[in-house]
């Protein structure tokens, strides 16, 4: 499991931005809490390395990151959903330096659509998502990678061609001038494996405090906590 200290622990519950770190541990944690729920063996969470691999590798020819990414999809033909947490910080592959803010896209393998939340919509005078543009950089990589995979291990299905939908969803948005946006892709994560209805509107102080909360708690004392 990804490490989570304590200085880690203490910026959740004082309400500073979270690492990649927590965000991969917390995802861990929560494959494990519901593993015998459906949601929980039909779920493919990527650690954020995932999309920090792609950003160092513009040309997307690293025999790392192909390894990486291509022995998680081996895996994932038959499952319904793949996370991808997304930390927009400026990374040189950007289109433009959004600071440092997460975001997440899910790929819908049954309906083959990816999915993308964002809790602090930023618009464009044209009305575009412009952090969307980074999401599509991780969609068009591991598309590419699916074909190559689905290839070896399905070579029946050889023809099939993964290009999928992209759709932004209308979801939780974080207050202003608060760091919730990590906290905001955990509820996702969450909400996925746990097969809850996404929430839309403001995420609260008080929804907030709650799921920071939470997450210290489940971190302090894992084996011990019911779903």
């Amino acid at each position: 499991m990804a490490l989570v200290t304590a200085g880690n622990v203490l910026g959740i519950l004082h309400h500073e931005r979270i690492a990649s770190n927590v965000i991969d541990a917390w995802g861990e944690i929560l494959l494990q809490k519901y593993a015998h729920a459906p949601g929980g063996k039909k779920t493919m969470v990527f650690s954020s390395i995932c999309w920090k691999l792609i950003v160092d590798h513009p040309t997307g020819e690293d025999r790392t990151l192909q390894s990486f990414v291509d022995n998680r999809l081996e895996d994932a033909m038959d499952v319904d959903w793949l996370l991808f947490p997304i930390n927009t910080s400026g990374n040189k592959k950007s289109r433009r330096d959004l600071g440092d803010h997460w975001t997440i896209i899910k790929l819908n393998m049954r309906q083959g659509q990816w999915q993308f939340f964002n809790s602090m919509r930023q618009r464009t005078n044209d009305g575009a998502d412009v952090h969307l543009n980074n999401a599509l950089i991780l969609v068009d990589y591991v598309e590419k990678r699916m074909n190559d995979v689905f290839k070896r291990n399905r070579p029946n299905h050889s023809s099939l061609r993964f290009s999928m939908k992209v759709v932004a969803i209308d979801c939780l948005q974080q207050l202003a001038d608060y760091v919730d946006c990590g906290i905001i892709v955990c509820h996702h994560i969450e909400n996925t494996i746990a097969e809850k209805k996404a929430r839309k509107g403001e995420f609260s102080q008080l929804s907030s405090g709650n799921y920071r909360k939470k997450m210290v708690e489940w971190f302090v004392d894992p084996l011990n906590v019911e779903v």
